[in-house]
């Protein structure tokens, strides 16, 4: 008979010489302490070198940045002298062009400041008054007869509402309410420079302050607030509902409005939450400043006018039956617009209604004021209507064949900025 017990013990002798010697073979591959020393000296010296060459790189990034920097400045004083002189034989370069066919050439052009450098001639027009109201009044007639189209920035294909510029007009800022993104462009050139993911929900209102510091309202109730790098600088909380309106106010404020009915106050500073104005009874829509006079549009069809020396309402202006969706106020006077389909204008000290402006067919949804006292309105009507200092039916209707005009951001040179339609895009007029 076969030996089975013999059997399994050799079995069980040879498992274990085999686990012994696999034993004593991972001890002996074991570095020694001494080994261990030296290799991981080794390694800490290889990082360090690294660290020192990436600190080396880091300081020859910027001097070779200054130097850039230093290189760009001494050029432009270049440039600027050669336009600032005279010509050779002391005359302008485009002294044989008539005013008239210069004025016709600044027409086409978007950004007058780009025309600064063409000579001393037209730097001295595209910086008159009187002759820059014209070139825009001529504008948007050319809008209107659809001879002329307005420059589209195109974003990234999902619905943008709220629009903001930087100091300078430089850049502009769009909110996406689709991806919680802000789409940040080169006014120059019309490319996206970069992204900044504010919030995870949409972002429903924007601002840029004095200092390039944005600040981003959201579904959530809350306010991000980011440098112009577009690295994240601080969180306001304290609303319960939708953010939609964001407003600078004197003394270092941001005030911000809410669907639960309050404004806010907040240090620009410090992002301390200062005080709050809650005499609205539904839900804050709009906010706009000057002043020590604050006045917020509501859901229940009302614009507040607030003392904010002593923080209380001095006006109702009542009159809209509809809610009132966007406010803005220059040269003495307030100027809403509503789902009533109109847009009203109210002296800004006492609250009366000086006129109101019918030409819409849906929902006015922005408004804004030039420094002439030219208004814009935009519509859900598809229309930007302009209206003059004195009108009631809109002076010029330009069809917008993008769709509703959502918002508005408008230069100091006049330049109008708007988002358009679902596919966010940005129209410069």
């Amino acid at each position: 008979q076969p030996d089975f017990c013999g059997m399994t013990e050799r079995r069980q002798n040879k498992r274990v010489a085999l686990a012994t010697t696999r034993k004593s073979s991972l001890e002996n591959d074991r570095p020694t302490p001494l080994e261990q020393v030296c290799m991981l000296k080794n390694q800490l010296a290889k990082l360090q070198a690294r660290d020192t060459e990436a600190l080396q790189q880091v300081e020859d990034g910027q001097r070779l940045k200054n130097e850039l920097a230093a290189q760009i400045a001494s050029v432009q004083a270049e440039l600027d002298a050669v336009v600032n002189a005279p010509v050779r034989d002391g005359s302008d370069p485009t002294l044989w062009l008539p005013d008239e066919l210069i004025l016709a050439i600044l027409g086409f052009v978007v950004f007058l400041k780009n025309s600064y450098c063409v000579c001393t001639r037209w730097r001295r027009l595209c910086q008159e008054p009187a002759i820059v109201r014209l070139i825009r009044s001529v504008r948007w007639f050319d809008y209107e007869r659809e001879t002329r189209t307005p420059s589209i920035i195109a974003t990234h294909g999902s619905v943008a509402i709220p629009i903001a510029l930087n100091p300078g007009a430089a850049q502009v800022y769009v909110g996406s309410i689709a991806d919680g993104n802000i789409w940040v462009a080169s006014t120059d050139n019309g490319q996206w420079v970069r992204t900044i993911n504010a919030h995870e929900g949409a972002v429903t209102a924007l601002l840029v302050d004095a200092d390039g510091i944005v600040y981003a309202g959201s579904l959530d109730g809350s306010v991000s607030v980011w440098r112009e790098d577009g690295s994240h600088l601080r969180t306001l909380t304290g609303h319960t509902d939708t953010v939609g309106a964001l407003e600078m106010g004197p003394n270092g404020q941001i005030f911000t409005g809410s669907r639960d009915s309050t404004v806010r106050a907040w240090s620009c500073v410090t992002g301390d939450h200062m005080y709050t104005l809650d005499g609205d009874v539904e839900s804050v829509l709009c906010v706009a400043c000057s002043g020590d006079r604050l006045y917020t549009g509501s859901l229940n069809n009302v614009i507040r006018m607030w003392s904010l020396t002593d923080r209380t309402i001095v006006h109702s202006l009542e009159g809209h039956t509809g809610a009132v969706c966007t406010i803005a106020v220059r040269n003495k006077i307030v100027v809403s617009g509503s789902f009533d389909c109109t847009v009203r204008v109210w002296a800004a000290s006492t609250g009366a209604l000086l006129r109101t402006l019918y030409s819409h067919t849906s929902s006015v949804y922005c408004v804004a004021i030039n420094m002439d006292g030219t208004i814009f309105s935009g519509s859900q009507d598809h229309t930007i209507r302009v209206w003059g200092p004195n009108s009631s039916i809109g002076d010029k209707k330009i069809d917008v064949a993008q769709g509703t005009v959502w918002s508005f951001a408008l230069a100091q040179d006049g330049t109008l900025f708007s988002t358009l339609g679902y596919s966010g895009e940005v129209g410069v007029w």
